[in-house]
């Protein structure tokens, strides 16, 4: 949303968590939260192909019920609830633990990727594979205790 179009309304930044400073405790969890979202979505969603989503889209009350139960989406519902308690001790502690349980699905679907590709060149003569390490990789786990 551009800044001239938000006048007085609800995303008025000096309305929101900041009153005006851009250090607030609450804008920056507020922004670690949008972050959050971002990075759940992005490896819900991956890179699925239109015909994959269109049949989560036909299947989506199970798919709901299968997804709703995994360890991301119940982190990510306890950092809901503690934002919306404005208990930012909470919040803060639920979305560390939120960020790790995405670290180690985003590990395992690296893992799985690679597993993948081993596999589909296992009987093929001549075929190297060069698999990186990625960078999210090698830094390992976040410390939180810095």
């Amino acid at each position: 949303m551009k800044p001239q179009n938000d006048g007085h309304g609800i995303l008025n930044c000096n309305r929101l968590c900041c009153r005006g400073e851009s250090k607030s405790p609450k804008l920056q969890i507020a922004k670690g939260h949008v972050l959050l979202e971002d990075y759940h979505e992005a490896l819900k969603t991956r890179d699925m192909p239109l015909s994959v989503r269109a049949n989560i889209k036909c299947y989506q009350n199970k798919f709901d019920a299968h997804y709703d139960s995994l360890p991301s989406e119940l982190a990510l519902r306890e950092v809901q609830l503690a934002w919306k308690a404005e208990d930012s001790t909470l919040c803060c502690e639920k979305f560390m633990h939120a960020v790790d349980i995405l670290d180690e699905h985003r590990l395992s679907i690296w893992h799985a990727r690679t597993e993948l590709l081993k596999w589909d060149t296992l009987n093929e003569t001549g075929t190297e594979l060069d698999i990186q390490t990625p960078e999210f990789l090698s830094k390992g786990k976040i410390n939180w205790q810095r």
